[in-house]
């Protein structure tokens, strides 16, 4: 059984951040909601969706997450919606998108964990381009260590759609001359 072959369930996602208690997430400004066994409209939803987890920051400068679990174990992951950068940098956008996350998919546990880790901690970067007050693009980027680390869990950052710091960058996110530079603080 390789890395992602592992069915995933409740208790495995509720174990990422089991070390987070209601008031370490009060205090952080964290608001935090979840779902077991949300609605489900045979009808409308390809999938059902067993377990929904939602980290919202208060603060624009503090990245969110949130996961959701199919009862085949699939793990969906959205990270930072392109709603929430645009308001950050005040500018329009034309998606309803997530700048970093991925659809259903086999996650290993560990690559969740070290996903989760780099949220928390602030260990990622958004980059934007626009033109006019308009999102044109927007990427994520982490630094080469945990792109080669998140890479050896099993989890590929590409998958993601975060991108290792190009060359040139710096501890503060990849150099300006790609787009504006978010960089986010630990919760």
């Amino acid at each position: 059984m390789g890395v992602n072959d592992a069915k995933m369930g409740i208790e495995d996602v509720k174990s990422v951040f089991a070390n987070w208690t209601p008031r370490d997430l009060s205090e952080a400004g964290i608001v935090f909601t979840e779902s077991v066994d949300p609605p489900y409209d045979p009808d409308l939803d390809d999938y059902w969706i067993i377990y929904e987890a939602s980290f919202k920051p208060a603060a624009l400068d503090k990245a969110g997450i949130e996961f959701c679990l199919t009862e085949e174990g699939y793990v969906g992951v959205s990270i930072e919606p392109s709603k929430r950068v645009t308001q950050r940098l005040r500018l329009w956008t034309t998606t309803d998108g997530d700048i970093i996350g991925h659809d259903l998919m086999s996650v290993s546990m560990d690559g969740l964990q070290l996903l989760f880790d780099i949220v928390v901690h602030g260990r990622l970067f958004v980059v934007v381009r626009s033109v006019l007050g308009l999102e044109l693009l927007a990427k994520g980027f982490i630094s080469t260590s945990d792109y080669d680390t998140l890479s050896r869990s099993g989890y590929d950052p590409r998958d993601v759609g975060l991108e290792s710091m190009p060359p040139g960058s710096h501890d503060n996110g990849p150099a300006p001359v790609w787009g504006k530079v978010l960089s986010y603080r630990s919760w």
